[in-house]
């Protein structure tokens, strides 16, 4: 397989995990160009951008997503 249609697949992958666990992403629309894009999907961009900004934040989620897990 090509790596254009492996990332292609990981996207895909990862976008429906994202859409399980936070449905309401679904209200955001893809538009023409990247740069409606870049304003339609700028409240998620940002709420992750200050997600994984928060190194501690990011490993507490780490360790109870792994908790869990383990505990499966």
């Amino acid at each position: 397989m090509s790596k254009r249609k492996i990332d292609t697949r990981r996207q895909i992958i990862i976008g429906g995990i994202v859409l399980k666990y936070f449905p309401e992403v679904l209200r955001f629309n893809p538009k023409i160009n990247n740069e409606e894009n870049n304003i339609e999907f700028a409240p998620l961009a940002n709420f992750l951008s200050v997600l994984s900004a928060d190194k501690e934040l990011v490993a507490r989620l780490k360790e109870e997503a792994s908790r869990k897990n383990n505990s499966c």
